[in-house]
């Protein structure tokens, strides 16, 4: 049971902050666009460092699902969130598993030197 609950407790983590890096990366759209028509007349402005960083982070994160439901432009918000929920899941069951067994191994390492 302890294994199952750490799977679902890495997926929400994870799916938490995969939606937080969306909404951010959403954020920095709508900025960029209000300081390319208000304050450039419409000239380009680069993405930051930390844009590129975000998205590249959020593409990495959704490298699993991305290969079963390849992106469209025709995607809305609820598929791309319910996409972030089917990648946490992905996500979860592996860190999670991996999280749990090492977890377990430290415990009987602590019981084994008593």
């Amino acid at each position: 049971m302890k294994w199952v609950w750490t799977i679902l407790t890495t997926a929400l983590i994870l799916w938490f902050a995969q939606v937080f890096l969306f909404l951010f990366l959403f954020a920095d759209l709508i900025v960029n666009v209000l300081l390319r028509l208000v304050v450039l007349f419409g000239q380009h402005l680069d993405n930051s460092a930390l844009h590129t960083f975000i998205s590249k982070l959020l593409a990495a994160l959704l490298f699993p699902i991305n290969q079963i439901m390849p992106i469209s432009d025709q995607d809305s918000a609820p598929t791309m969130f319910s996409r972030l929920g089917l990648d946490s899941v992905v996500w979860g069951v592996v860190v999670g598993t991996v999280i749990h067994f090492v977890a377990g191994l430290g415990k009987k390492s602590a019981s084994a030197k008593n």
